[in-house]
């Protein structure tokens, strides 16, 4: 698959046979009945984690930052999946985001960032702001 992920929120799939995985600074969609690749979306920095919402009609995925000197915030994105337009660019983590997770009904979006962060947001995405944040007390990779 050519997957580039750290740990397991690094795939996702969409129960229609679709399937989403990072490659680098990109998003690969990959349709299993098809066995070809049927989408890509690209982010600025390299993508470590990735979720689908319920109905399949929104991806998001986490960047990991870039560390060092005018180091560089990761974004939380969000791609409708019918156009392929970026719907949004959540900024709030320091140094990566670790895991995301759509609610049930699609209209909110959980992330947490990497181990040195610690932080966990709970999003209104379509308005971009966050609705409530907090600190785990341990490393999270997953989100459920």
């Amino acid at each position: 698959l050519g997957i580039t992920g750290l740990h397991n929120s690094a795939l996702a799939e969409d129960g229609k046979g679709n399937i989403a995985y990072p490659a680098g600074a990109l998003v690969v969609v990959y349709n299993i009945q098809r066995n070809r690749q049927v989408h890509y979306f690209r982010a600025l920095h390299p993508i470590s984690c990735v979720a689908f919402s319920e109905d399949g009609s929104l991806l998001a995925a986490g960047e990991r930052g870039l560390p060092g000197p005018g180091e560089s915030d990761p974004s939380v994105l969000v791609w409708s999946m019918a156009t392929g337009e970026l719907l949004a660019d959540l900024r709030h983590h320091k140094g990566g985001v670790g895991a995301v997770r759509f609610s049930p009904d699609g209209a909110q979006l959980a992330s947490v960032g990497f181990s040195f962060d610690q932080s966990v947001v709970l999003w209104d995405w379509q308005s971009g702001k966050p609705r409530a944040s907090g600190r785990t007390a341990r490393k999270a990779f997953a989100l459920a």
